[in-house]
């Protein structure tokens, strides 16, 4: 059998830092890390909030203050995550204004002075604004997206979001069976099957959305 080297054989291992020191550098790293998140993930919302349509739609208003909620949420690291939130529940942040464009741009360049301590616009993140990416020659996108249904289960949407009216039908379809789930009338593997024969083309959403609304009808009749 192999036996264990020696303690005297080899170089020495250097030496473990003093637990003070490891203490200071690993104190050190939360704030650097979250400068660094914070340089990357401003510039996103700059550029959202210059952009932001003019006369926006609820899904317009929704998906941003998604957008910032997750970031809310996830934020990578603890301390950051903890900035991120007091920042927005702060009176000099306030709730995300939508009530123009240029509050809206305003009310992005609060956040980034609470979190940052400068505020900072677009055009410091930014040396040109691609004024062509948003002509009217700028061709939309070809695929059809729903937001809601994306974050239920990106799968799904793309194999069942095919056409400009589909979007609509799956997002009717997606609170359709979700409270056909909470009433016990469907089951999460009957949804997965009803998804699963969507997504092969067994059958078609409106097939489903018309099921299921039948059933969720029957159901609260008696009530």
């Amino acid at each position: 059998p192999l036996s264990a080297p020696s303690p005297s054989s080899g170089p020495s291992a250097p030496a473990p830092p003093p637990p003070a020191a490891a203490s200071a550098k690993a104190d050190a790293a939360p704030s650097e890390w979250s400068a660094h998140v914070a340089s990357h993930a401003m510039p996103l919302l700059h550029s959202v909030a210059r952009f932001f349509p003019p006369e926006p739609q609820d899904s317009d208003t929704e998906a941003f203050a998604s957008l910032v909620a997750s970031l809310a949420e996830l934020y990578p690291s603890p301390s950051g995550r903890s900035s991120f939130i007091a920042a927005l529940a702060s009176d000099k942040v306030g709730p995300i204004d939508f009530s123009s464009p240029e509050a809206l741009v305003s009310w992005v360049s609060s956040l980034e002075s609470s979190l940052t301590g400068s505020p900072g616009t677009f055009d410091s993140h930014f040396s040109s604004s691609c004024s062509s990416c948003w002509s009217s020659d700028s061709s939309p996108s070809s695929l059809p997206f729903s937001r809601s249904v994306y974050s239920s289960d990106p799968e799904f949407h793309f194999a069942a979001v095919k056409s400009a009216e589909d979007p609509f039908v799956a997002e009717e379809l997606l609170k359709v069976s979700t409270l056909a789930g909470q009433l016990g009338i469907s089951t999460e593997k009957s949804v997965r099957k009803m998804r699963d024969n969507i997504a092969k083309g067994k059958k078609d959403m409106k097939h489903y959305l018309d099921y299921l609304s039948g059933e969720v009808e029957e159901y609260l009749k008696p009530l």
